[in-house]
């Protein structure tokens, strides 16, 4: 469902621009490769696979220089270290649920010096399944990140210190016993 969502989009509305596509899976890379490929539509991928730091790159290049190459589709290897700002989009198939690392993997795209004055992040997220509560867990995440790290937050300050470790720890059972 969410690779013909990427299909569509990228074959219709996002037709003339370069693109990044996130996705963890690499059964999912496979196959959303062969379907570009019979779309027609020229692109690369990065996932740890590659023959070595040449091959890797070579992609790399070939994404950034290359006009018929419109699309990188990544893992995990692309968060760290590479400059993708010639992309519009990044298209997040699927979710890391850590909000640092989905900031770095933003980050990739969304640069100083892009060319873009707006840079496009699509995240995927299936109503009706556990990825529904993917979007209250980073929230929650990021909370306690900029907690720890010094930041503000008024959550915080709202919670007893029973309600904090509930909302740590994540359990169903506890976050509902807080409420």
């Amino acid at each position: 469902m969410k690779l013909d969502w990427v299909c569509d989009r990228l074959d219709g509305d996002l037709a003339e621009d370069k693109a990044v596509v996130f996705v963890n899976f690499k059964p999912n890379v496979a196959d959303l490769s062969s379907r570009l490929n019979d779309l027609g539509i020229g692109h690369v991928i990065m996932w740890g696979n590659e023959a070595g730091p040449r091959e890797r790159a070579f992609r790399l290049r070939s994404f950034r220089e290359n006009p018929a190459c419109r699309v990188l589709i990544g893992t995990t290897t692309i968060e760290q270290s590479l400059n993708l700002q010639v992309a519009r989009h990044l298209i997040a198939v699927d979710t890391l649920l850590n909000p640092a690392r989905m900031t770095q993997l933003a980050g990739r795209v969304r640069r100083d010096g892009s060319p873009f004055l707006v840079v496009y992040f699509h995240q995927l997220l299936l109503r009706g399944t556990q990825e529904a509560a993917y979007p209250g867990l980073l929230q929650r995440e990021q909370a306690l990140a900029d907690y720890v790290w010094g930041e503000q937050s008024e959550l915080f300050e709202a919670l007893s210190p029973i309600q904090l470790m509930r909302m740590i720890s994540g359990d169903p059972a506890l976050l509902a016993a807080a409420a």
